[in-house]
């Protein structure tokens, strides 16, 4: 798939060679973004990444997983992204949200929702905040949920047929 800035996108969940784990890790290292060691504790998690027309990794994205204090200790998929220069633009950015929020959709309805109920997107650039100032957005259901200490958006995203669990509990 090729997004609006002619960049193009590649699904790559659960589809890691070695190849392809290494051209990840040098593409974090040479960023400064992870250490060898936290990459490859990554790898599992990344959903999505997007290429140049030579071919070289632009962008990627993944989720871990972590139970909020904020949303009453439930478990959530933590979105992560890394761009380029290259790739800084809001479609671009968006390209990936969207096909990670496919993955893990596919992915939650796979396990029957017995796992994470939604998806929390912390949004750092303040571009993306000015281009989308909806309260729900209506290219991805994000819901605006408040900020951070540091004035980062958070937004979130419930999968179809999430429940609550009474503090946290399964």
């Amino acid at each position: 798939m090729t997004t609006a800035s002619a960049h193009t996108l590649q699904r790559v969940h659960g589809q890691l060679d070695d190849a392809l784990s290494q051209e990840l890790l040098n593409f974090w290292s040479a960023r400064n973004a992870l250490t060898p060691e936290q990459g490859r504790e990554r790898l599992p998690e990344v959903l999505a990444l997007l290429r140049d027309a030579a071919g070289e990794i632009v962008g990627v994205n993944s989720a871990g997983s972590a139970r909020l204090a904020l949303f009453a200790n439930q478990p959530f998929h933590i979105y992560r992204c890394l761009l380029t220069e290259q790739a800084a633009e809001p479609a671009d950015w968006l390209a990936l949200l969207s096909a990670g929020c496919e993955i893990l959709d596919e992915g939650v309805q796979a396990q029957g929702n017995s796992g994470e109920i939604g998806l929390l997107v912390q949004i750092a650039r303040p571009d993306l905040q000015r281009a989308w100032p909806e309260a729900v957005w209506p290219h991805t259901g994000l819901v605006h949920a408040g900020y951070t200490d540091r004035g980062h958006q958070l937004r979130v995203r419930y999968y179809d047929h999430a429940r609550i669990h009474p503090e946290g509990q399964p």
